[in-house]
């Protein structure tokens, strides 16, 4: 019986989607062809999560380590999708801001930057924050 739960248990975890602990997500995409970038490299330790892409190709700009999971962000009691977060800043881009901060309830903060060939946006939760956002 108490093997059926640890299986049940890892099942639930592998079909849950995957949970990111460090404390800084960035994501930078730079020079995008029309179908897509040549060049995708994706890095995660304990500290941060990396996605660049980068030059004219067909790649997607994804998270491929996970493939079919999204990853969370875990806030003070608040839990969000990075592609949510990343679409929210990609929205704020699109309406002519070129550069911005949200700070989300549960001390989740999203920053945007537009570049000559594209943007990058980082994403810091908890002891991450700059001082004068603490």
């Amino acid at each position: 019986m108490k093997n059926m739960k640890i299986f049940f248990g890892v099942l639930v975890l592998l079909f849950t989607g995957v949970t990111v602990s460090a404390k800084h997500t960035q994501i930078t995409k730079e020079n995008q062809g029309p179908d897509g970038f040549k060049y995708v490299h994706e890095f995660h330790d304990q500290a941060s999560n990396t996605l660049s892409c980068k030059e004219p190709g067909t790649n997607l700009c994804a998270w491929l380590k996970h493939s079919g999971s999204s990853y969370t962000i875990i806030g003070n009691g608040t839990d969000y999708l990075v592609d949510d977060l990343v679409a929210y800043a990609e929205g704020q881009m699109d309406q002519g801001l070129n550069s911005g901060t949200t700070v989300f309830p549960g001390q989740v903060l999203v920053t945007w930057e537009t570049t000559e060939l594209g943007y990058v946006i980082t994403i810091l939760n908890g002891t991450d924050f700059p001082e004068h956002l603490k």
